[in-house]
């Protein structure tokens, strides 16, 4: 129930998805609050002393798309809970090849492609138990409300769990796909981010990549501290990154320019063979474009 003078709190460069929602209900009296990203990382001293007396909700990403940037999350959580401010998680970025600790968030949303390698069009929502009579649905349907033995015996009386939000009939096709994705990554995510088997591979490969990178006029945007790493490396180029991304993709390597950077994402699969044809793809493309 949101109200005049309500704040919420997040950092300038997050995904759009965690933008136009609260952009969305500006029209309430909220106010948008953000924290500048540095140098491809988030002041964890500044965030967290703008989480003050006025802030009703934060909103982030436990890792940030385009930097790569991670957030200590259990910190985030800690003070939110001490202030008793809403806690708001996009996990996009981590779901799938790191584990993520949801028992301290409010609510937390997450795509199934990306990390987890699921279908696309399909996605998860938690929200915490105590919130769940806080939070009215938008959208209310039949699959929403208690069932009824027939349906034309109306009862407004939405179900008691998260799932009172999937106001529709569920996409059953691409379940299945979900259940198979979560299935091959349950038995090798380790308890925490910094353990999984998977989130160690992926930052092996990174770490080959940044190794391998120096041949070339860039420079690493991101964070390369510890507890701040992700599977998203970011590189300021001399030239137009979109340029340079355009050229590795027609070379049939899927980059991005994200943020006035150029943006890399290896993932657990991805052999030595492909970071060796990255760079020489990244070689011709720099050629190409008169940079070194």
């Amino acid at each position: 129930p949101w109200k005049q003078g309500d704040r919420i709190l997040t950092v300038s460069v997050e995904y759009p998805s965690n933008v136009y929602p609260w952009w969305n209900i500006k029209d309430k009296g909220v106010e948008i609050v953000t924290v500048e990203e540095r140098n491809g990382r988030v002041d964890m001293d500044e965030f967290i002393d703008s989480i003050d007396e006025t802030i009703t909700l934060v909103a982030i990403s436990h890792v940030e798309f385009a930097s790569g940037f991670m957030f200590d999350l259990d910190r985030v959580a800690k003070v939110c809970r001490e202030r008793n401010v809403f806690l708001f998680v996009d996990i996009a970025q981590s779901a799938g090849v790191m584990s993520v600790d949801l028992s301290n968030v409010d609510a937390a949303a997450w795509p199934t492609w990306k990390w987890l390698m699921g279908p696309l069009g399909m996605g998860g929502f938690y929200l915490a138990a105590q919130h769940l009579e806080t939070i009215k649905p938008v959208f209310v349907g039949t699959d929403g409300m208690e069932p009824q033995a027939d349906y034309l015996t109306y009862d407004f009386k939405l179900l008691d769990s998260a799932q009172r939000f999937e106001f529709s009939t569920g996409n059953c096709i691409g379940a299945i796909g979900v259940f198979d994705a979560l299935e091959r990554v349950q038995d090798i995510l380790g308890p925490r981010p910094e353990n999984s088997p998977l989130m160690s591979a992926v930052l092996s490969n990174c770490d080959r990549i940044i190794e391998r990178f120096t041949e070339f006029d860039v420079s690493l945007y991101s964070s390369q501290n510890a507890g701040e790493r992700s599977g998203i490396l970011s590189f300021e180029t001399a030239g137009d990154p979109a340029e340079v991304a355009a050229g590795l993709t027609e070379a049939n390597i899927e980059v991005a320019a994200r943020g006035g950077r150029l943006r890399i994402s290896p993932h657990y699969y991805t052999t030595d063979e492909d970071i060796d044809r990255l760079c020489s793809a990244m070689q011709k493309v720099m050629s190409n474009l008169g940079q070194k």
